[in-house]
């Protein structure tokens, strides 16, 4: 078998709690992508030093170089630990534990706002720029003087645009939307696809990212449903960014 050769590679996948849970199994450098079935098992198209990639919000994340070792055994039985974040330390009275942080977190009974009776909104919370702005811009939808549907600017909202004061906490909301949106591009895949996959300096990463923002539907493949286009798009445009950020 040639080291280009194409050839299926069988697997399972195994996990506390795992329940059918559908783990993203992506070829990186084919640029495919599978899931597992119920069972954990799976089958994905491979040759010689591809990578792949295995992702789930409920477990740490695992990539996999494939040899020519693996390709001849035909099967690769994955096991995948719990992403189980660590917590502060708490003081617990009354609770029978069984030492199994996992099971015991689970059976810790928790309460919402719902649960006691108080009203959810499915708004997110202002950020404190924005709340800055909206209080800079003095704007209400409707006062005592204004009927429900015409918009009142305030004094204060006039006086703000003639100062700067509106301009500036507008445009630092735009830079916390474009950090925010640098930050999804850096989470979306782990450290070494940036670093081994498309060769960049770590310390190029993040500069990267804030070069890829450029692109106007960059937002949109940071979906889970898009995660092969954005690989397919990080590809594309590592090299441009090398040649024309890097001067190399």
């Amino acid at each position: 078998m040639s080291a280009q050769e194409k050839t299926v590679l069988r697997g399972k996948i195994e996990a506390e709690s795992l329940m059918e849970t559908a783990i993203n199994i992506i070829n990186l450098t084919q640029k495919t992508g599978t899931v597992n079935t119920a069972s954990g098992s799976f089958e994905i198209e491979v040759t010689v030093n591809d990578s792949l990639w295995f992702s789930s919000v409920q477990y740490e994340q695992i990539k996999i170089k494939v040899t020519q070792e693996l390709i001849e055994i035909g099967f690769l039985e994955i096991r995948l630990e719990e992403n189980v974040n660590e917590l502060s330390e708490v003081r617990l009275t009354n609770v029978g534990l069984s030492g199994n942080l996992t099971k015991d977190l689970s059976e810790i009974p928790t309460f919402t706002p719902v649960d006691m009776g108080f009203s959810m909104s499915d708004k997110p919370i202002p950020t404190s720029i924005e709340r800055k702005l909206h209080t800079a811009k003095g704007v209400q939808k409707h006062s005592v003087r204004n009927p429900p549907g015409q918009v009142n600017v305030s004094l204060d909202g006039i006086i703000n645009t003639f100062n700067g004061k509106i301009e500036m906490l507008e445009k630092a909301k735009e830079n916390q939307d474009l950090n925010n949106l640098v930050i999804a591009g850096m989470n979306a895949l782990p450290d070494s696809f940036f670093v081994e996959e498309l060769q960049l300096p770590p310390s190029e990463v993040k500069n990267f990212i804030y070069f890829c923002t450029e692109t106007i539907y960059f937002k949109s493949l940071l979906r889970k449903e898009k995660m092969l286009e954005l690989i397919e798009f990080y590809q594309r445009k590592a090299p441009e960014f090398i040649e024309e950020r890097m001067g190399k």
